[in-house]
């Protein structure tokens, strides 16, 4: 068993005392369902590692995509985002950002949805067209499309 720290310690203390909400439980979608519970996991790890506050809809909707996405997941968060800094490691500059998905080697489907995710979490990164992000989406990944979408625009 890892050991606790001590601010976990007094954050499960002061919760218990003040019957607060554990913090996977502050994470706030509104009606956005996902995919199974390991989607719904992994986005509450994501937005927890990168303490976002419960307002920013541009992360919300990048993560919802990065958590539900078995392949994006495979290739590893960590060599995507920057936990510590707080930042996507990708460039925005389209010719720089596909030398950085090389290494990926990422299938048409999950290019389509990291593209989508990236221009959602901030507009100078460049998205497909609407047409060809989906024409590369099978169900599962064009509700992970269609509800970002919702989280970043905030559309109930």
């Amino acid at each position: 068993m890892d050991k606790e720290s001590n601010i976990e310690r007094a954050r499960r203390l002061i919760g218990k005392e003040f019957n607060l909400k554990p913090p996977s439980m502050e994470i706030s979608i509104g009606g956005i369902e996902f995919l199974n519970e390991a989607h719904r996991q992994k986005f509450t790890d994501y937005c927890q590692k990168a303490h976002i506050h419960r307002d920013d809809r541009e992360r919300k909707a990048m993560f919802y995509i990065l958590s539900g996405s078995p392949d994006i997941i495979s290739k590893g968060i960590n060599r995507m985002y920057d936990f510590k800094e707080n930042i996507v490691k990708f460039s925005p500059v389209p010719e720089e950002q596909e030398k950085d998905f090389q290494p990926f080697n990422f299938c048409s489907s999950s290019h389509a949805l990291l593209k989508l995710a990236l221009n959602l979490y901030n507009s100078t990164y460049e998205s497909l067209s609407v047409a060809d992000t989906f024409y590369n989406l099978d169900s599962d990944n064009k509700q992970l499309a269609i509800n970002a979408m919702r989280i970043r625009f905030n559309i109930e």
